[in-house]
């Protein structure tokens, strides 16, 4: 059976933009975007570097017909020279401006699934700020054998998660479905779909239920599901799906000054997901690649240890963070005297 490796980019125009709060600025922007596409060239390479012998067919979708030039790397030919194919898609559920203060292009991911419901084989979908630092063999027999992976984020119930806590996910499962309380309803993240082909058809009869009611309650002004980890939560209890199994693979890590919470074992992980990192980390990491054409794991290694995202020292990782922070202001400072 075929494994697939997937990330996917959604570009947001002039006037119909959202916010994204790890990158900042207008979404519309090329400064914006480049930060994507760094990424996406990083999250690349470190797989093809990893899981070479692994994985079958990487797949990227995104909604921008003429790939761009970023730094010298022209992404038409990064794609046709690594054999990823890319799949031109629009957003067919695009929420409403006024849906949520961010991430308006989240629900992508369900048009990713329906386009890829006719296939078969194991299928993981990461977000782009994801590095792959190990082979993901015992991932993918992991996804044909119990069928769906899910990543435990573990919040407290009544913390508010990007608009609608835990506890509020469970009365809203028991709203749409006249079912009992979902007492072990837990968030999964949204940033790791592990899943086999057998479960497409399932989990997109789930999801289009749960967009129907979920859209009725914000024309009510009502209390709602708000992203894609919400409404993936509540598909994977209703498909009794939902596990732990996607924590032996990946987490969640912060590396900001004002939330660390990188721990050793961080390292011994196949993936790394490293939202924080997007416009200093990936930019560092997508630069060092550049200058290795044919890089091997250890090496691979090494540069992303070199650029401290997992260092034992937290104390380090925050002065690099002061350093990126300094820069950044003199870059912005340098632009307006230009411009002045």
């Amino acid at each position: 059976m075929k494994n697939y490796l997937i990330t996917w980019f959604y570009s947001e125009q002039a006037n119909d933009e959202s916010f994204y709060p790890s990158v900042g600025g207008s979404s519309s922007s090329a400064e914006f975007q480049y930060v994507y596409w760094r990424c996406i060239y990083v999250f690349y390479r470190s797989a093809i570097v990893t899981n070479r012998d692994i994985i079958s067919e990487y797949l990227f979708f995104t909604n921008v017909e003429n790939l761009p030039t970023v730094d010298g790397v022209n992404f038409a030919l990064f794609f046709r020279e690594n054999h990823i194919k890319v799949i031109n898609l629009e957003l067919t559920r695009k929420t409403p401006k006024d849906w949520y203060g961010a991430w308006r292009n989240q629900f992508y991911l369900f048009d990713v699934i329906e386009y890829l419901k006719p296939m078969e084989g194991n299928f993981l979908i990461l977000d782009s700020d994801c590095v792959v630092m190990k082979s993901l063999d015992g991932l993918y027999r992991d996804i044909e054998q119990y069928g769906i992976l899910t990543l435990p984020i573990r919040y407290s119930e009544n913390r508010e998660i990007n608009g609608c806590s835990i506890s509020q996910m469970r009365e809203l499962y028991h709203t749409y479905f006249k079912a009992e309380y979902p007492k072990k309803l837990g968030y999964m993240g949204g940033e790791f779909i592990a899943i086999n082909s057998r479960y497409f058809v399932p989990l997109m009869e789930t999801f289009e239920k749960i967009w129907k009611e979920n859209f009725i309650r914000y024309e009510r002004g009502e209390k709602k599901l708000n992203e894609e980890a919400h409404v993936l939560s509540l598909c994977y209890y209703y498909l009794n799906c939902q596990n732990e199994l996607g924590s032996k693979y990946i987490r969640r890590i912060w590396t900001a000054l004002n939330f660390d919470n990188v721990i050793e074992t961080d390292w011994q992980l196949p993936i790394l997901h490293l939202p924080a990192e997007k416009k200093y980390g990936f930019h560092e990491l997508f630069d060092d690649l550049l200058y290795h054409d044919n890089i091997g794991q250890i090496q691979l290694l090494k540069l992303v240890n070199k650029r401290m995202w997992i260092r034992k020292c937290k104390f380090l990782r925050k002065i690099n963070w002061y350093f990126r922070y300094a820069k950044q202001k003199l870059k912005v400072l340098h632009g307006a005297q230009k411009n002045g």
